[in-house]
């Protein structure tokens, strides 16, 4: 599937004087495919799903309406600042865009073991991007770095066994273990992050404060298996829920450090900032994933249940547990 703005209708109007005009190159662009059979007739089966995602959308930015004092000859000069002082490249403020990238596939295997016994086991994999760039607006020039990259990646694993006892009895074991990394980032370099007054307007540029240590990573372990009885009005099932799970949970926003600046010769005079604010680990030197600043904790939940479904009539049917 592929789409971009030469497939999308232009900016409608009400007004016949004002031209319509196409929108602003985007594209969304899907790729997938399905494919399954047989391995042993009747016996082993396969099945690959798969899905490719790039979607990029501008956020272009008209320099003449911004509102400030600061000319793009200025933001020349910071940007040479930057890169010549710090090795710092701020990235653009122009277009700054939007961009999605997702890879998803599964795969799966289906076991006729016998007539009483069929075992599934499948295995699914999505990695996304998200490149959350900061765009431009008349009150305030965002450099593009000062943005957010989020990837997450996530692998689940699940075994299920279905099985049948005759006519009166049948059981179903299911085994899942899934992980889920969120590893939310900077996207240039990291630095701290400052904002530069112009007068009621301002200029950004710098490390998105609350993505300087942002780490999620999950690891669950499940087991759940289901006994039921089949006898006249009543279908009797005995049951048990259980999760293990480890997690580690990184937040520190400002890691860097955050700047406000009263206005542009300051920051380049090297002048006192008007305000700063800077959070760090107690526990450890580290500015970034990895820090023992986290919460860090193991979970286990065990669970038993039963209940019981009763065919009263026709008309109604109770459903009694504990």
């Amino acid at each position: 599937f592929y789409r971009n703005e030469k497939l999308a209708g232009k900016t409608p109007t009400d007004n016949s004087s004002v031209e319509r005009k196409r929108l602003d190159d985007f594209t969304a662009q899907t790729t997938g495919f399905r494919l399954g059979g047989p391995i042993i007739k009747d016996k082993l089966f396969f099945f690959v799903n798969g899905e490719i995602q790039r979607d990029e959308t501008p956020q272009p930015f008209d320099y003449a309406t911004y509102n400030g004092a600061i000319t793009q000859s200025d933001l020349s000069t910071l940007t040479d600042f930057l890169k010549s002082n710090y090795g710092y490249d701020p990235g653009g403020y122009l277009d700054n865009p939007s961009e999605t990238r997702s890879d998803k596939f599964l795969v799966r295997l289906d076991y006729n073991i016998d007539n009483n016994h069929k075992l599934t086991v499948r295995h699914s994999f999505t990695k996304g991007e998200a490149f959350k760039r900061a765009r431009s607006v008349n009150s305030t020039i965002n450099f593009g770095n000062n943005s957010e990259f989020f990837p997450s990646t996530t692998n689940s694993t699940a075994l299920e066994l279905k099985s049948s006892f005759g006519n009166t009895k049948s059981n179903n074991l299911i085994i899942g273990y899934t992980t889920v990394v969120d590893d939310r980032g900077s996207i240039g370099q990291d630095f701290p992050r400052v904002t530069i007054n112009d007068g009621t307007n301002r200029v950004i540029f710098g490390t998105e404060p609350f993505s300087t240590i942002n780490q999620l990573k999950s690891k669950i372990l499940t087991l759940t298996d289901n006994f039921t009885i089949y006898k006249q009005r009543h279908v009797l099932t005995f049951g048990t829920h259980n999760e293990y799970g480890t997690f580690y949970n990184a937040f520190v926003g400002n890691a860097y450090g955050t700047y406000t600046f009263s206005d542009l010769s300051s920051f380049l005079n090297g002048d006192p900032s008007t305000d700063y604010e800077r959070s760090y680990s107690l526990v450890d030197d580290v500015s970034g994933d990895g820090t023992k600043a986290a919460a860090d904790f193991k979970t286990l939940q065990l669970g038993v249940y039963a209940q019981d479904e009763i065919t009263v009539n026709q008309k109604l049917r109770l459903t009694a547990g504990l």
